[in-house]
């Protein structure tokens, strides 16, 4: 079985927020004003790690979201009830559906191969990593880019290059995914969220990566979902 690498990992979050000096390296400014800041933090994150891998293109693109695009779907529908349906702007509707993220960095990289995008809350970003892992191990892929992206007070962009064969040296290894749904009548598990567990797996691999020693398993509950994230140093 091929070993699956975590090639590079950026994220974006209230406590290491996107400036404008990092985002005009990959965002030009006539482009950012049609953005949210959602899709902007997940443009800049996914083309870090693209360049980071010196990777042109990966060959899929799968994301992860618990709420989608947010603000765009607000406009969205607050544009619609005050001024009805033909004064609408097409940019909310583009920019308002949940794969509007995976869709923007297949565009920006030119990538026409599988491109999927997750919504079941909490385990979004499991349940993407898990695809990846299939489509890599299955042979469908060498290069695959997850992403996950929500908004709100807690908003987090994560992204992670994962490869059979790394570009450069790795972070280190995802050794499995395991999801599961916990049967009617069991306790109930505390939610960590959406945000809280794309930040902790991606803030992991970071940490394997400069320790360069043993390995780590995360566990998220979500509802009746839960998921296992192992992963270990190179």
């Amino acid at each position: 079985m091929n070993k699956i690498y975590i090639t590079s990992v950026s994220t974006i979050s209230p406590q290491a927020p996107l400036t404008e000096e990092v985002l005009r390296r990959y965002v030009k400014p006539l482009e950012a004003r049609r953005m949210s800041a959602g899709l902007k933090r997940a443009l800049t994150t996914a083309l870090t790690v693209l360049q980071e891998a010196g990777l042109e293109r990966p060959d899929a693109i799968i994301g992860g979201t618990g709420q989608g695009q947010e603000s765009d779907t607000m406009a969205l529908l607050e544009a619609l009830r005050i001024e009805g349906e033909s004064a609408s702007q097409p940019t909310h509707f583009m920019q308002s559906t949940h794969n509007t993220v995976c869709s923007q960095i297949a565009i920006r990289t030119k990538c026409h191969g599988y491109n999927c995008t997750y919504s079941h809350g909490g385990v979004s970003f499991e349940e993407a990593l898990f695809d990846a892992m299939l489509q890599l191990r299955a042979g469908e892929a060498e290069s695959v880019l997850v992403t996950a992206n929500d908004e709100g007070d807690d908003y987090a962009s994560v992204a992670m290059l994962l490869q059979t064969s790394p570009t450069v040296e790795p972070v280190c290894i995802l050794e499995d995914v395991r999801l599961m749904h916990i049967q009617a009548g069991a306790e109930a598990v505390e939610d960590k969220g959406f945000s809280a567990s794309a930040l902790e797996i991606a803030e992991a691999a970071i940490r394997l990566g400069k320790e360069k020693r043993g390995g780590i398993e995360l566990t998220n509950n979500f509802g009746s979902d839960s998921a296992i994230t192992l992963l270990r140093t190179c």
